[in-house]
């Protein structure tokens, strides 16, 4: 029954989070067209990598903001309400010394490194320097918030994330309206909205968190122990951080010194894709990242693993349903989309998604490790892994590679590490069956998609371009998709259980 109950509200978090997602995804596409329409390639390229180069300062908040997402699952599985308390606090006086730190930085090296460094035409310095401290100002709202946003995730009040996150994205829309009647420089002006969203979005945050939960009040509290522990913890979080960092923006920065702004013009447009595509596999694991280690906390070890296969293999099923036909698609919806494409734009989407894919079954994996607290050979292993993006990508620029070859490398360390994270984690979980997990979920995973590929290939290959080849290559690739992912992709229960909620909507309808 217990199990039951929890399933139906990761169920129905899950929901939520679609349908935020699919209102996010719709405007945020239209957004970025007419911001790229209102700023220019050139201005576009260089609010990416600028805000980018900021976002860089605040890596250590990826590893905090773990470590405070695990904790206070981890206090709310063991329904230890002062331990919580002491959670949340001593969290947010972690996040307001980092942010006071990340200032500092900021201040101290950023201005520097823009003004030196970086690609920028010499009329735009003056723009790029406002907008980078518009942007700094922003990462420290935004490190702040970290634990009221980790609060409402780990209660698992998923309606409320998704109402803040519609929000977000119609804030952003009203900016475009702004944007478009203003008379002054439009990349500054852009800068200032962004930090007005930042602002109101922390405000509320901020109110729902002080009403609603009795741990939330803002009091800062120093406890040693804890401290050491959450920072300790954070601490080999932060190799994977930095990892990603070099993965994400060290390679933005890169393509910037080798091909300039206008490229990373096209990686901030597929890096749009990026964000909203993530968006399909990483609700469903919001939705469950709570119960994974809640799970563990009630030492329910064997269903914590069952839920870390499933997710990571529903996640990887559900964001293939919605990249098959963008991979195949992709001249066709940008021509839609954009009105100026900037070059490279179409292989780093298709490349992007693809390693969105292999990276759709690391989640819930990673989650698995958080709940056991013992973060630190995995960190190293995977960061190290992970880490190699940035030196791989220099050496073939250097070389004379296309921009698109760090995205290949990407692809190619990412899938390694899939098989990595399967050793680590049978160390830590010994009752894990890395075998089983191997063929369960990463090999039916990539059976179902080599063969749901064939169909949509040569419907494409034989259909001239427009929106009839647009609507067959995708209705052939949903349903083939359909049809393998429930012949191969499940277990015999779950096909069951597909074929008994078939057959009730069916008696519904009659």
């Amino acid at each position: 029954m217990y199990k039951s109950e929890n399933n139906r509200r990761i169920a129905k978090n899950t929901l939520m989070l679609y349908i935020r997602m699919i209102l996010i995804l719709g405007v945020s596409l239209y957004t970025t067209r007419m911001v790229l329409n209102v700023l220019g390639v050139e201005d576009f390229g260089i609010y990416n990598v600028v805000a980018g180069f900021v976002s860089m300062f605040a890596f250590l908040n990826g590893a905090l903001s773990a470590a405070t997402s695990r904790f206070l699952s981890y206090e709310l599985g063991k329904k230890d309400l002062n331990k919580l308390q002491l959670v949340f606090r001593t969290s947010l006086t972690i996040h307001i010394l980092l942010a006071i730190l990340v200032f500092v930085g900021l201040l101290i090296v950023g201005f520097w490194f823009l003004n030196n460094k970086l690609v920028v035409p010499a009329d735009r310095i003056y723009a790029a320097n406002v907008v980078f401290l518009f942007a700094v100002i922003s990462t420290i709202i935004g490190i702040v918030q970290v634990p009221f946003t980790a609060l409402i995730i780990a209660h698992e009040k998923m309606g409320i994330y998704a109402f803040i996150g519609i929000f977000d994205v119609l804030a952003r829309l009203l900016l475009v309206l702004l944007l478009k009647t203003s008379k002054g420089d439009a990349l500054i002006m852009y800068g200032l909205l962004m930090l007005l969203i930042v602002i109101c979005l922390f405000l509320i945050y901020l109110i729902y968190c002080k009403r609603s939960f009795k741990e939330s009040k803002m009091r800062l509290i120093f406890n040693k122990e804890l401290f050491n522990t959450m920072l300790l913890y954070s601490g080999w979080s932060f190799v994977g951080s930095f990892a990603n960092l070099l993965k994400t923006q060290g390679i933005n920065v890169l393509i910037n010194m080798f091909f300039g702004p206008a490229v990373n013009a096209a990686r901030g447009i597929a890096y749009q894709i990026n964000m909203a595509m993530g968006q399909f596999a990483q609700n469903f694991i919001i939705a469950s990242n709570p119960q994974i280690i809640k799970y563990y906390a009630e030492k329910d070890i064997k269903s914590m693993l069952t839920l870390v296969m499933n997710v990571a293999r529903f996640s990887f099923f559900l964001m293939f349903f919605f990249s098959l036909p963008l991979i195949f698609e992709t001249d066709f919806l940008l021509s839609l989309w954009l009105v100026e494409i900037p070059d490279y734009t179409s292989v780093f989407i298709k490349l992007i998604i693809i390693n969105l894919l292999v990276d759709a079954f690391t989640f819930p994996m990673g989650t698995s490790i958080q709940a056991t607290g013992r973060i630190k050979y995995y960190q190293i292993a995977i960061g190290g892994v992970i880490s190699l993006n940035l030196p791989f990508s220099f050496l073939l620029f250097k070389l004379g590679y296309p921009p698109e070859a760090s995205i290949i490398v990407s692809i190619a360390l990412s899938f390694i590490s899939l098989f990595v994270r399967v050793v680590l984690i049978k160390r830590e979980i010994p009752t894990l069956n890395g075998i089983s997990f191997v063929k369960d979920v990463f090999i039916k995973s990539f059976v179902v998609a080599g063969l749901s590929i064939i169909v949509p290939y040569f419907i494409h290959s034989s259909m001239v371009f427009g929106w009839l080849r647009f609507f067959v290559v995708s209705i052939s690739g949903v349903l083939s998709t359909a049809l393998f992912v429930f012949m191969i992709g499940i277990n015999k229960a779950e096909k069951q259980l597909v074929i008994s909620k078939v057959r009730n909507v069916i008696n519904n309808i009659r």
